[in-house]
C-alpha cells in the first residue's frame, strides 16, 4: 500500500498533519526524507569531571570553526564559569554568548534555541496593557524578550556550543519543582517566607530527562557545520543491565541513551600523575576495570584505523595554547578535529573511487 503525496505539500513527520490552502483540508501523513547532515554525526559531546578542561577545549572548538568558516560561534551556557573562559573571544566578536543561568521559562527557551531561534540579550518589546487596580485603570508596561528567527539566523553562524547539558537539565528540573509541575508523587513539602519547598517528583525527573535528550537530538538540525555539547559524567546501565559510565543528565536512566544521539562522544579522564586524556573509544575505569566508560567516533570503518595510528590507545592528550597566536594554535580539540576531518575526506574519496571503478567495470563487461 503506497503513500500518496501531493506535490504542493512539504513532507512532515509521520503523525503530524499540514493544512492545505483553501479549505482546511488535512494533508496526508508522509515520511521525512533522511537528513544527511543529521546522520553524518554533526554533534560532538565532550563529558568528564569538573575541572578536567571541558570549557577550555570548547574554547579551542570555537576558534577552530571560526577560522574555518569566518562566522561567529554561538555559545549557549547554563554555567556562570563560561564567562571567564570565553571572555576574550566574546570581546573580539568571535563568540556570541547567550547565558541562561536563570530563566523563568527555561524549557521553552532552550527548545526555541535548538530549533534555530535566538534571544537578543537585553532587547525587549514593550507591550502596554490597561488593567484595573482598586477600581482605577492603570497602564502597565510588560517587557517581552526579542528573538531573531531561524530564517533570520540562517548562514550567520559557524557552529554552536552548548555548555553544560547536565546543568541545563537540572535547571529544567528545578523549574518543574519550583512551579509545582508534575506533582504526582510530591506529598510532602513546607512553606516558608511565602515560598513552598518540596522535592521534585519522579515524574518530573523522567520528563526532564526526556526533554534533555530531545534538546540534544534536535540540535542536530541547526544549520551549522558542527554542534558541541559538554556534560558532567554519571553512572548508569547499558541495554543488558551492565554498569557503565557516561554523560550525565539528572539521575542515571538516560546515561546509556545519550551516547546514541551523538556522532562523536569524548570522555575525559585524569590519570595518575595528573595527565588529562580525552578518549574517543570505550575504555575501562582506571579504578574499576570491569566498569566501562563510553566513548565513540563515527567514521568510515575502512579508515578508523588511521585515527588509531594518530592516537594510539584510543585517546589524545589535549594541549593548552602557547602564546596569543590563536591562528597557529594546535591546542585542545583542534588536532583531533583536523584528523577526524581528514579521515572523513579519505572515506568520501574512497567511496567515490569505488563507485567509479564499479561503473567502469560493468561498462566494460557490457561492451564485451
Amino acid at each position: 500500500m503506497g503513500i500518496e503525496i501531493k506535490k504542493t505539500l512539504t513532507p512532515v513527520v509521520v503523525g503530524e498533519k499540514l493544512g492545505v490552502d483553501g479549505g482546511g483540508e488535512e494533508a496526508p501523513e508522509v515520511l521525512v526524507p533522511s537528513d544527511v547532515d543529521l546522520v553524518r554525526g554533526r554533534i560532538i559531546m565532550d563529558y568528564g569531571d569538573s575541572g578536567d578542561g571541558k570549557s577550555t577545549r570548547a574554547h579551542s572548538f570555537a576558534r577552530y570553526y571560526y577560522a574555518k568558516t569566518g562566522l561567529p560561534i554561538v555559545l549557549v551556557s547554563a554555567e556562570d564559569s563560561s564567562k571567564t573562559v570565553f571572555q576574550d573571544l566574546i570581546d573580539a566578536g568571535i563568540v556570541v554568548p547567550i547565558f541562561l543561568i536563570s530563566s523563568t521559562t527555561p524549557l521553552s527557551t532552550y527548545e526555541r534555541i535548538v530549533e534555530g531561534d535566538l534571544p537578543q540579550p537585553g532587547q525587549f518589546d514593550v507591550i502596554k496593557k490597561t488593567v484595573k487596580i482598586d477600581g482605577k485603570e492603570v497602564v502597565q508596561e510588560i517587557k517581552k524578550q526579542k528573538w531573531t528567527t531561524k530564517e533570520e539566523n540562517h548562514g550567520k553562524y559557524g557552529a554552536y556550543i552548548f555548555e553544560g547539558v547536565s546543568t541545563i537539565v537540572e535547571n529544567v528540573l528545578d523549574y518543574f519543582r519550583e512551579t509545582g509541575r508534575f506533582p504526582r508523587e510530591q506529598n510532602d513539602g513546607y512553606s516558608e517566607g511565602g515560598k513552598t519547598f518540596m522535592a521534585a517528583s519522579q515524574t518530573a525527573f523522567g520528563v526532564a530527562q526526556g526533554e534533555g535528550l530531545k534538546l540534544v537530538r534536535n540540535s542536530a538540525m541547526l544549520p551549522v557545520e558542527r554542534i558541541l555539547w559538554t556534560s558532567h559524567e554519571s553512572k548508569g546501565k547499558d541495554d543488558d543491565g551492565n554498569l557503565i559510565r557516561g554523560p550525565k543528565l539528572v539521575g542515571s536512566a538516560a546515561t546509556n541513551t545519550m551516547r546514541k544521539l551523538v556522532g562523536i562522544l569524548l570522555h575525559t579522564e585524569r590519570v595518575d600523575g595528573g595527565q588529562i586524556r580525552v578518549y574517543f573509544e570505550n575504555h575501562a575505569d582506571q579504578f574499576s576495570p570491569k566498569v566501562s566508560w563510553k566513548a565513540k567516533v563515527t567514521v568510515n570503518p575502512f579508515f578508523a584505523t588511521e585515527l588509531k595510528k594518530k592516537f594510539p590507545g584510543g585517546y589524545f592528550v589535549p594541549k593548552l595554547p602557547e602564546g596569543q597566536d590563536y591562528l597557529a594554535a594546535e591546542d585542545g580539540l583542534i588536532p583531533f578535529l583536523k584528523m577526524e576531518e581528514e579521515v572523513r575526506a579519505k572515506g568520501s574519496r574512497g567511496a567515490s573511487d569505488f563507485a567509479a571503478a564499479v561503473k567502469s567495470k560493468l561498462t566494460q563487461t557490457k561492451e564485451n
